[in-house]
Order: C-alpha cells, then sequence, then structure tokens
C-alpha cells in the first residue's frame, strides 16, 4: 500500500511542476493581452488560468470518476447496441455475392438437455419473460432464454449459442455477460450472477429483433474492415455528442437563464441516451467516419466560444481581434487555424482544450490515454482535460493481476494522466441514467472547471 501511494504522489508533484512551468507561460501571454486591439478583459482571463487544482484535488477527481460494476456494464450494453446498429445496416446495405456463403447458411437446431417448463410465470418471471413473448410458438426455446437451461451444467452448450446470438464480440460478452460466459459456474457468487444475467440476455435479444438484427449475416462480418472500423466510429460520434450534452447542460446550471449562440443542435432532453443520440445524428446526415459534430460552437455573452471539432474534440476559445460576433464566426475562424499552431496562438487565446473518449475495452486504457494527451505534439500552453470511460476503482487504485497479486502501479498513475489538468467520467457527466445524481460531486467539480474555463 504505501508503495502504491507512493507512485501515486511522485506522479503527482511531476505533474504539479509541468502546472507550474504552464501557468508561468500563460502569464507571459497575458502580456500581449494590452498590445493588442483585444476586446478581452485582462482580470477574466488571468482569473480563469489563476485556479489549478491542487494535488490533493487532482487525486480526488480520479476516486470521484469510478464506475461500479453496473455502471460499467450499461455503459458496455449502450455502446454496443450503437455499433451493432451500424454493422446491421452496413451489411444489409452489403451484396450477398461479397459475402461468405457459409455466413447465409440456416442456423443449427439447438438440441436442450433438460425439457423447461415455459408454462411457469415464476420461472418465466426469472427469466425477464413474460407469457406473451413465448406463447403462439411451439419451441420458444429457440428464441429465448430459459432460466432452468442456464442453470444446467448440461446445456452450457446451449447457452453458448445464445451468446452467440447476441453478435457481441468477445470482450463485449465477458463485460456484459460474465457468468454466462463461463463454462463452469459451481461457486454460488457466480450461479446467482448467472440468474440476474439472464433476464438481461432476453431483453437483449429481444432488442435486436426489434432492431431488425439479423444474427446469421453477422457470422463473418469482420472480414469487412471497412464495415468494423466505421462501427467503432459510430460510437466516438455518439460519445462525442454526450460530451457536448455534459457540457452545455453544465453551463446552463452555472448560470441559468444564460444567452447562448448555438451552432447547431443537440436532441431534446428526454432523448439523450446513447440509442437516441444515435438515431438523431442518423436522421440529420452525420455519418461516422464523418468527424461531423451535431453541436458545433457555443457562443457566450462574454465572447468566449466552446468548440466542438476534433483533435482535439473540444476547445474553450476567445479571439485576440475583434470578438465573435456568432457561434458561426467563432466556428469558421478556429477551423481556419486549428491545425496550424503558430497562427492559432496569433489568433485564439485557447482556455481550455478537452478529449472524449468513447472506448469500452478496459484492456485497451493506455492506448486511449495516448490518444487522449496527443495534443502534446503540438505544445499547447494551456488546460487540458480528459472526459473518457470505462474508469472503474481497478484501473484508479490498482489490480490483481495474473498471480494474485496486487498491482502497486494502476494504469491512472501512468505519465500519460499527468498531462491533463482534469479527468471526467464520460458516463457520469452524460447523466442520461441518473449518473449526475449518483456521483454529485463529480458533477460539481465539472460544473467548478467548465465556469473557470468560460468565465461565466
Amino acid at each position: 500500500m504505501r508503495l502504491m501511494w507512493d507512485a501515486i504522489l511522485t506522479g503527482l508533484v511531476r505533474r504539479s511542476s509541468r502546472l507550474k512551468r504552464a501557468a508561468t507561460t500563460r502569464q507571459r501571454n497575458q502580456i500581449g493581452f494590452r498590445s493588442h486591439s483585444v476586446h478581452i478583459s485582462p482580470a477574466i482571463a488571468v482569473r480563469s488560468f489563476a485556479r489549478m487544482p491542487s494535488l490533493a484535488e487532482f487525486s480526488a477527481q480520479l476516486a470521484r470518476c469510478a464506475q461500479s460494476e453496473q455502471e460499467v456494464r450499461d455503459f458496455v450494453e449502450a455502446f454496443s447496441k450503437i455499433r451493432l446498429r451500424y454493422i446491421a445496416r452496413a451489411m444489409a446495405a452489403a451484396r450477398l455475392s461479397d459475402l461468405d456463403p457459409a455466413i447465409r447458411a440456416t442456423g443449427q437446431q439447438l438440441s436442450l438437455p433438460v425439457c423447461p417448463d415455459w408454462s411457469d410465470p415464476a420461472k418465466l418471471s426469472a427469466s425477464g419473460l413474460t407469457p406473451n413473448q413465448v406463447a403462439g410458438t411451439t419451441d420458444p426455446g429457440s428464441g429465448w432464454l430459459h432460466i432452468d437451461i442456464a442453470m444446467d451444467p448440461a446445456s452450457v452448450p446451449t447457452v453458448a449459442s445464445f451468446i452467440m446470438a447476441t453478435c457481441l464480440s468477445d470482450k463485449q460478452r465477458r463485460a456484459l455477460f460474465p457468468a454466462l460466459s463461463r463454462m463452469s459456474f459451481s461457486a454460488s457468487a457466480i450461479r446467482d450472477q448467472r440468474r440476474r444475467e439472464v433476464p438481461r440476455l432476453n431483453a437483449w435479444l429481444a432488442w435486436s429483433r426489434v432492431e431488425g438484427i439479423d444474427t446469421v449475416l453477422f457470422g463473418d462480418y469482420q472480414k469487412h474492415l471497412r464495415i468494423h472500423g466505421a462501427s467503432q466510429n459510430a460510437g466516438g460520434a455518439v460519445g462525442a455528442a454526450g460530451g457536448a450534452i455534459a457540457i452545455l447542460d453544465a453551463i446552463q446550471e452555472v448560470a441559468p437563464g444564460i444567452t447562448l449562440d448555438l451552432l447547431g443542435a443537440l436532441p431534446r432532453s428526454d432523448s439523450r441516451d446513447p440509442i437516441s443520440v444515435d438515431t438523431f445524428l442518423r436522421e440529420h446526415g452525420i455519418a461516422p467516419e464523418s468527424n461531423d459534430r451535431p453541436l458545433k460552437c457555443i457562443l457566450l455573452p462574454n465572447r468566449r466560444a466552446v468548440v466542438f471539432a476534433s483533435d482535439p474534440d473540444v476547445a474553450i476559445i476567445q479571439s485576440l481581434d475583434a470578438p465573435f460576433q456568432t457561434a458561426l464566426e467563432a466556428w469558421e475562424v478556429y477551423a481556419e487555424v486549428r491545425s496550424d499552431s503558430t497562427r492559432r496562438a496569433q489568433r485564439l487565446v485557447e482556455f481550455a482544450v478537452g478529449e472524449i473518449k468513447a472506448a469500452t475495452d478496459v484492456s485497451n486504457l493506455h492506448e486511449r490515454l495516448a490518444l487522449g494527451s496527443r495534443e502534446s505534439r503540438s505544445e499547447r500552453q494551456t488546460d487540458r482535460f480528459l472526459m473518457m470511460a470505462i474508469l472503474t476503482g481497478d484501473l484508479l487504485t490498482g489490480g490483481s493481476g495474473p498471480s494474485g497479486r496486487r498491482n502497486t502501479r494502476a494504469p491512472l498513475q501512468s505519465r500519460e494522466t499527468g498531462r491533463f489538468a482534469d479527468i471526467f467520467n464520460l458516463h457520469h457527466a452524460w447523466g442520461w441514467d441518473g449518473g449526475r445524481e449518483r456521483h454529485p460531486e463529480h458533477w460539481a467539480w465539472l460544473k467548478r472547471r467548465l465556469k473557470e474555463w468560460c468565465g461565466i
């Protein structure tokens, strides 16, 4: 434990030194404000940069970012559905001649080692089913997983067939249905978890049928690398919109009644879960590969702008020339200089930049941190934040390796993390399922930092 905290403190001290150097550079940058014909209040600008998180505050941030196992499953499930929706649309559009003939073969007939009672209401309820769902069919076991089948050791191959029918990847299956994915489940804790997962699996199967997902065509969709890669972009586009929802809502809570000029739009407040956001993007013709955003810019009354683009996903800026008059103007100026660090520094002051990551694979955390911190290549002298999921307790405090010994160095103590002034949990901040209410301190900190960065 002592080694773990020594590692944490060492990383935080290094981060503190970087922040001090960045703050010094920012103070030097402020000198140029009076020499330009700039309509920025020096007091507002300095106040925005003056408040940096302390070491204790940054450590507390990481603790507030942690998700429970249930929250992780909910997030993974939502984004798995988004990927499957995209894959289903792309596969339906593909020519069948491009697919392996084996993919078009009929599914195999399932043989059931036990004979479950499909007329028992208690058993149906334990399976997450209703009598109406199994009525009118002579073989309900071909479409639904019965609780008795799930708990029968001799029926493991049948359960595996249902898991395959979800069209999820191996990693997604283990994340959403870890107990049902096991070949052995004699331990009481695993058996209890397995029972809880049966209704979830049947709910997934019901959803996939409503969506019109053809499981027969999914057997080998990975051969279509373009479809596979674009499905990941689909999740990223929805995640970016979720981050924009969090930022817009936070600004409006910090300053109720504030007048904002918006370039673009977001879904209604009652339709902001990931599936609804995905539907909204498709209805507005936003393709995953386009890197387009439904909400491109927010212009604040003080003429600062919050821009949503890519690389970085978020930038809070103000003009060093004449003040921005519209969100469209701010967007056009930023788009013109975004990739040119010299011109960007000549025309804009950046109060914060951020990355939004919606990847659901816990094992690639280091890759996500590296991608989220890639802006260090352009040496942006400003606060930088990361908003991402999945963040679990093990990622924050260290997990157990194959030997069973607890690691003393958690992934979020890596050198990539120190490049950020703040780290937020996308799931908590998005709040479509009550995350803001479950984690009020996390939501309060995001609002506090946005208040400082936006000068409101």
